[in-house]
Protein backbone atom coordinates (compact mmCIF):
# COMPACT_ATOMS: atom_id res chain seq x y z
CA UNK A 1 0.00 0.00 0.00
CA UNK A 2 2.46 2.58 0.71
CA UNK A 3 4.72 2.55 -2.11
CA UNK A 4 1.52 2.09 -4.67
CA UNK A 5 1.32 5.74 -3.13
CA UNK A 6 4.41 7.00 -2.70
CA UNK A 7 4.50 6.01 -6.63
CA UNK A 8 1.54 8.23 -7.23
CA UNK A 9 2.86 11.23 -5.11
CA UNK A 10 1.49 10.85 -2.04
CA UNK A 11 2.97 11.44 0.93
CA UNK A 12 2.55 9.06 3.40
CA UNK A 13 3.59 9.65 7.16
CA UNK A 14 3.52 7.23 10.17
CA UNK A 15 0.62 9.09 11.87
CA UNK A 16 -1.27 8.80 8.45
CA UNK A 17 -0.70 4.87 8.16
CA UNK A 18 -1.95 4.53 11.49
CA UNK A 19 -4.85 6.75 11.50
CA UNK A 20 -5.85 4.75 8.32
CA UNK A 21 -5.16 1.44 10.17
CA UNK A 22 -7.15 2.09 13.20
CA UNK A 23 -9.98 3.59 10.96
CA UNK A 24 -9.79 0.19 8.57
CA UNK A 25 -8.18 -2.79 10.94
CA UNK A 26 -11.45 -4.90 11.28
CA UNK A 27 -11.24 -4.92 7.21
CA UNK A 28 -7.71 -5.50 6.85
CA UNK A 29 -6.44 -9.26 5.97
CA UNK A 30 -3.38 -10.40 7.69
CA UNK A 31 -1.34 -12.71 6.04
CA UNK A 32 1.42 -15.30 7.17
CA UNK A 33 3.37 -16.90 4.98
CA UNK A 34 5.57 -20.02 5.23
CA UNK A 35 7.82 -21.32 2.71
CA UNK A 36 10.18 -24.11 2.02
CA UNK A 37 13.65 -23.13 -0.58
CA UNK A 38 14.64 -26.78 -2.46
CA UNK A 39 17.39 -26.43 -5.27
CA UNK A 40 15.92 -28.82 -7.34
CA UNK A 41 12.32 -29.19 -9.47
CA UNK A 42 12.14 -32.96 -9.45
CA UNK A 43 12.52 -32.70 -5.56
CA UNK A 44 10.11 -29.63 -5.25
CA UNK A 45 7.38 -31.64 -6.97
CA UNK A 46 7.93 -34.33 -4.71
CA UNK A 47 7.85 -32.07 -1.65
CA UNK A 48 4.78 -30.25 -3.23
CA UNK A 49 3.08 -34.09 -3.38
CA UNK A 50 3.77 -34.93 -0.22
CA UNK A 51 2.20 -31.53 1.19
CA UNK A 52 -0.77 -31.99 -1.08
CA UNK A 53 -0.95 -36.04 0.24
CA UNK A 54 -1.53 -33.99 3.81
CA UNK A 55 2.08 -34.18 5.49
CA UNK A 56 2.80 -32.21 8.06
CA UNK A 57 4.43 -28.92 6.65
CA UNK A 58 6.74 -28.01 9.76
CA UNK A 59 7.53 -31.48 10.06
CA UNK A 60 8.38 -31.70 6.41
CA UNK A 61 10.30 -28.42 6.24
CA UNK A 62 12.46 -29.38 9.53
CA UNK A 63 13.35 -32.78 7.75
CA UNK A 64 14.15 -31.56 4.50
CA UNK A 65 16.56 -28.27 6.47
CA UNK A 66 17.80 -31.17 8.38
CA UNK A 67 19.02 -33.03 5.06
CA UNK A 68 20.35 -29.62 3.42
CA UNK A 69 22.47 -28.93 6.07
CA UNK A 70 23.99 -32.51 6.55
CA UNK A 71 24.71 -31.79 2.81
CA UNK A 72 26.10 -28.57 3.87
CA UNK A 73 23.87 -26.37 1.59
CA UNK A 74 23.75 -22.55 2.14
CA UNK A 75 20.47 -21.68 4.07
CA UNK A 76 18.30 -19.23 2.42
CA UNK A 77 16.48 -16.53 3.97
CA UNK A 78 13.88 -14.06 2.77
CA UNK A 79 15.39 -10.47 3.78
CA UNK A 80 14.58 -6.90 3.26
CA UNK A 81 15.91 -7.44 -0.33
CA UNK A 82 13.57 -10.38 -2.10
CA UNK A 83 10.04 -10.19 0.44
CA UNK A 84 8.74 -8.44 -1.99
CA UNK A 85 9.67 -11.22 -4.67
CA UNK A 86 8.98 -14.21 -2.35
CA UNK A 87 5.02 -12.61 -1.74
CA UNK A 88 4.92 -11.81 -5.46
CA UNK A 89 5.75 -15.61 -5.88
CA UNK A 90 3.32 -17.18 -3.56
CA UNK A 91 0.30 -18.46 -5.21
CA UNK A 92 -2.61 -17.87 -2.43
CA UNK A 93 -4.78 -20.91 -2.19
Amino acid sequence: MMTKAQQAGIKVTDEGLKDYYNKNKESLTELKASHILIKEKDEAQSVLKQLKGGADFAKLAKNILLIQAQKKKAANWVGSNNQQWFLNSVKLQ
